[in-house]
């Protein structure tokens, strides 16, 4: 006995289901905890510092650059859960 089924009915079935167009994003990357959050803590402090008209705080973090490759590794997709990349 064979199942016929139409072509609309797999693609909600693919469509919904599947998603392996879907990623998730995370921030802080899993293999450098606490390297990352130093030196997110250190900026942080350098936002917060007084402004000196002597000693002026110039932001350089939101440069137009192309990313090239992905500089983190992402995370694998796991069964039920997407692809994990980070959000840079």
């Amino acid at each position: 006995m064979f199942l016929i089924i139409s072509d609309e009915t797999v693609r909600k079935v693919l469509k919904n289901r599947l998603r392996p167009h879907l990623k998730e994003y995370f921030v802080i990357p899993p293999e450098r905890n606490a390297g990352f959050v130093a030196q997110m803590e250190d900026i942080l402090d350098l936002y917060q510092r007084q402004d000196d008209p002597r000693r002026p705080l110039i932001g350089m973090d939101e440069q137009p650059v192309p990313r090239i490759q992905e500089i983190r590794r992402p995370l694998p997709a796991e069964s039920g859960k997407a692809e994990r990349v980070d959000y840079e």
